[in-house]
Protein backbone atom coordinates (compact mmCIF):
# COMPACT_ATOMS: atom_id res chain seq x y z
CA UNK A 1 0.00 0.00 0.00
CA UNK A 2 2.72 2.43 0.73
CA UNK A 3 3.45 2.67 -3.42
CA UNK A 4 0.36 2.86 -4.13
CA UNK A 5 -0.57 6.08 -1.81
CA UNK A 6 2.79 7.41 -2.73
CA UNK A 7 2.01 7.25 -6.51
CA UNK A 8 -1.15 8.75 -5.69
CA UNK A 9 0.06 11.81 -4.10
CA UNK A 10 2.69 11.80 -6.47
CA UNK A 11 0.25 11.86 -9.68
CA UNK A 12 -1.49 14.74 -7.78
CA UNK A 13 1.34 16.59 -6.86
CA UNK A 14 2.43 16.59 -10.78
CA UNK A 15 -1.04 17.12 -11.59
CA UNK A 16 -2.05 20.21 -9.28
CA UNK A 17 1.34 21.28 -8.63
CA UNK A 18 0.69 20.84 -5.20
CA UNK A 19 3.89 21.18 -2.42
CA UNK A 20 1.76 19.26 -0.04
CA UNK A 21 1.22 16.28 -1.82
CA UNK A 22 4.72 15.63 -2.73
CA UNK A 23 5.66 16.16 0.91
CA UNK A 24 2.49 13.65 1.93
CA UNK A 25 4.68 11.48 -0.98
CA UNK A 26 7.79 11.72 0.59
CA UNK A 27 6.70 11.12 4.31
CA UNK A 28 4.66 8.35 3.32
CA UNK A 29 7.14 6.13 1.04
CA UNK A 30 10.56 7.11 3.53
CA UNK A 31 8.24 6.40 6.56
CA UNK A 32 10.06 4.40 8.98
CA UNK A 33 13.80 4.20 6.68
CA UNK A 34 16.07 5.84 8.60
CA UNK A 35 18.75 5.67 5.97
CA UNK A 36 16.19 7.38 2.95
CA UNK A 37 18.31 10.33 2.48
CA UNK A 38 21.38 7.83 1.56
CA UNK A 39 18.91 5.68 -0.75
CA UNK A 40 18.98 6.88 -5.15
CA UNK A 41 15.56 7.88 -4.05
CA UNK A 42 15.79 10.95 -2.80
CA UNK A 43 17.26 11.89 -6.21
CA UNK A 44 14.93 10.72 -8.40
CA UNK A 45 12.55 12.60 -6.63
CA UNK A 46 14.37 15.63 -6.96
CA UNK A 47 14.31 15.11 -10.86
CA UNK A 48 10.38 14.69 -10.77
CA UNK A 49 10.11 17.64 -8.88
CA UNK A 50 12.32 19.92 -11.13
CA UNK A 51 10.44 18.72 -14.34
CA UNK A 52 7.10 18.71 -12.97
CA UNK A 53 7.07 21.86 -10.39
CA UNK A 54 5.59 25.17 -11.19
CA UNK A 55 5.11 27.90 -8.65
CA UNK A 56 6.87 29.86 -5.73
CA UNK A 57 7.52 27.59 -3.57
CA UNK A 58 10.28 24.42 -3.58
CA UNK A 59 9.70 21.05 -3.40
CA UNK A 60 12.23 19.98 -0.76
CA UNK A 61 13.30 16.37 -1.36
CA UNK A 62 15.40 16.32 1.79
CA UNK A 63 12.75 17.28 4.16
CA UNK A 64 10.84 14.43 5.06
CA UNK A 65 8.69 13.54 8.41
CA UNK A 66 11.67 11.94 9.97
CA UNK A 67 14.17 15.13 9.30
CA UNK A 68 11.33 17.37 10.77
CA UNK A 69 11.25 15.17 12.95
CA UNK A 70 14.54 15.28 14.39
CA UNK A 71 15.26 18.87 13.65
CA UNK A 72 11.89 19.75 15.73
CA UNK A 73 13.93 17.89 18.59
CA UNK A 74 17.08 19.24 18.45
CA UNK A 75 15.46 23.07 19.27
Amino acid sequence: MRYVRTNEFLLSACQYGAGRDFDAALDVFSYNWATFQQSPYPKLFQELANHYHVGAGDWNVHLTAYEGWHRMLRT
